[in-house]
């Protein structure tokens, strides 16, 4: 009998992340190793290893980096066919998309995992659901605190801004939305507000918002 399974995956995609997890635990079940965890515990964004190789490490620390991770969390946390999941990494190397390999300052991706952490404490994981195959989002409640973290994540860099919007009730009315892009870090999206439980946003390419009562 074996415990767990671990095993590495550097991609793009987060849903092709997430159907890797599912295709790990299928095999495992089908060996009759139910109770065995699945653990990916390699995983960040890269598109080539020889001729694209340095526009990936160029990509981990910048804001699409940083949406790649917050996409990968929260794509992984509607999928229960994963246990764990650990980025690589966050020692001053070239794969820390977290912090500047020589100040340790933080870079954009530490503030998708900071937020993703905040929205943990919450504990409890509402449905929420998106019908965009770039949008990713999870809401999560703990008594009157409520949250929800999403992001527009594209791997084609010739896409856009699109406008996201979400449709909640309105418990969510009054809410903070913090954005974080190339331009903004965690700053106050005040170009509308939350009425009813519903807001459209306009989200720039790679972007992380995150909502907050």
């Amino acid at each position: 009998p074996i415990d767990f399974l671990s095993y590495h995956w550097y991609w793009t995609e987060p849903k092709d992340m997430s159907a890797k997890c599912t295709r790990v635990r299928k095999l495992l079940d089908s060996f009759g190793y139910n109770n065995a965890e699945t653990i990916l515990d390699e995983w960040n964004y890269v598109r080539g290893w020889t001729e694209e190789f340095v526009y990936s490490i160029e990509q981990i620390i910048s804001m699409k980096g940083a949406a790649f991770c917050a996409a990968c969390m929260l794509e992984c946390q509607n999928n229960p066919n994963i246990d764990m999941i650990m980025y690589y990494d966050a020692r001053p190397t070239a794969f820390n998309g977290l912090f500047d390999m020589y100040t340790y300052r933080p870079l954009k991706g530490y503030y998708s995992f900071y937020q993703f952490a905040n929205l943990y404490e919450l504990e409890d994981q509402y449905e929420a659901i998106s019908d965009d195959d770039n949008v990713y989002a999870v809401c999560a409640k703990k008594g009157n605190d409520v949250a929800v973290m999403l992001t527009y994540y594209s791997e084609n860099d010739n896409d856009g801004a699109r406008y996201v919007t979400v449709n909640a009730d309105s418990s969510l009315d009054g809410a903070k939305m913090l954005i974080t892009d190339k331009d903004h870090t965690m700053a106050e999206y005040s170009a509308t507000k939350i009425k009813d439980g519903k807001v459209t946003l306009r989200l720039e390419r790679n972007s992380v918002i995150y909502i907050t009562k």
